[in-house]
């Protein structure tokens, strides 16, 4: 997903984040997970090349 995404121009790398009792506990291993943040300077651009993104 995360190499999708980037292809899109979207940032949403995959990793634990130092996030490693969460990835821990929910069984993700090494990996990690994707994470997409939204802060108030993102643009609506920004936030629909993300859902499109996702949703296929």
């Amino acid at each position: 997903m995360h190499e999708h995404l980037a292809r899109l121009g979207v940032n949403a790398p995959a990793s634990n984040f130092y996030a490693l009792e969460a990835s821990r506990r929910l069984g993700l291993g090494d990996a990690g997970a994707v994470r997409a943040g939204i802060a108030a300077y993102t643009t609506q651009d920004e936030v629909d090349r993300l859902l499109d993104g996702v949703a296929g």
